[in-house]
């Protein structure tokens, strides 16, 4: 609120003006009112007051739906990026050791990483601080961040022969999938995310399940992408 003479009205920035005359080719909101403020004025100013309010929640609401629908976008835009460069593959490995190698090597081969040892650390490291073992799922999950990682990598590999992981409460369980999820130590925060909502889906949707076990690339590019990204959210 301020009061100012005519001259530099128009750059005052105010949302409308209350004069006790009218003034021509105002092109700001104006409210003439008498100079002792009668009720019917003090009325007329509550309703420009209410009416620009009003406005205001409208272009409030139409950005942040803008802002809603462009977030939306880019998170589809990334979680399809991120489903595009899944790989899968049938190999033949007696022990998780081996399998821990294969995705080190192959994180390298497809330009996601720079060291292939320290790929397999991070994996051990990781590996050791608990189960990666769905249990009675036949799926284990292989995942860890590491400085060796130029790229996030995800792979899926199915086991010519099942093998035997420990899994909770140190009982061996069968597994012939293995999904693997790397990350670079400062990657973003919104691939950190949908690689989260990746994880979360293994514990609750069994036809994602299913399709790392079973479906072809394409299934199971579909399926994981459902997973990082739901239009309904």
């Amino acid at each position: 609120m301020g009061v100012e003479s005519l001259h530099s009205l128009q750059e005052t920035g105010c949302d409308f003006v209350v004069a006790t005359t009218a003034i021509d080719n105002m092109e700001l909101l104006m409210a003439v009112v008498s100079p002792f403020l009668p009720p019917n004025d003090v009325k007329q100013i509550e309703q420009l007051i209410t009416r620009l309010e009003r406005e205001a929640g409208t272009r409030q609401r139409a950005l942040a739906s803008e802002r809603e629908a462009q977030s939306f976008a880019r998170a589809r835009s990334l979680a399809e990026q991120v489903c595009s460069q899944i790989t899968l593959r049938e190999i033949g490995a007696g022990r998780l050791a081996d399998v821990i190698q294969q995705a080190a090597d192959d994180a390298v081969h497809v330009g996601h990483a720079c060291d292939a040892d320290g790929v397999k650390r991070a994996i051990l490291q990781r590996e050791r601080l608990g189960s990666i073992v769905l249990p009675g799922k036949g799926l284990a999950v292989l995942h860890a961040r590491s400085n060796a990682l130029t790229n996030c990598h995800i792979a899926v590999y199915r086991l010519r022969q099942a093998i035997d992981i420990k899994g909770v409460g140190a009982q061996k369980e069968r597994v012939d999938t293995v999904l693997v999820l790397l990350a670079k130590i400062d990657e973003d925060l919104d691939v950190i995310e949908l690689l989260g909502r990746l994880s979360a889906a293994l514990v609750t949707d069994d036809q994602l399940v299913d399709a790392l076990r079973t479906s072809d690339i394409d299934g199971v590019q579909g399926q994981m992408l459902a997973s990082m990204y739901n239009d309904e959210e």
